[in-house]
């Protein structure tokens, strides 16, 4: 494999790695709202158990 090749699969994969890093840390945010959801649901459900 010459260099030139070498450096085009190198910027290849890097690229890769960016997109799955940028996807990985979507997917984690989008995990952690929807637990923030639930949390928040949870936490109201027991206000309003106590208030009865």
């Amino acid at each position: 494999m010459d260099m030139d090749a070498y450096q085009q699969r190198q910027a290849e994969l890097d690229q890769m790695h960016a997109d799955y890093e940028a996807t990985d840390q979507a997917e984690y945010a989008a995990f952690m709202d929807e637990l923030d959801a639930r949390d928040a649901e949870r936490a109201e459900r027991e206000q309003q158990r106590r208030a009865c």
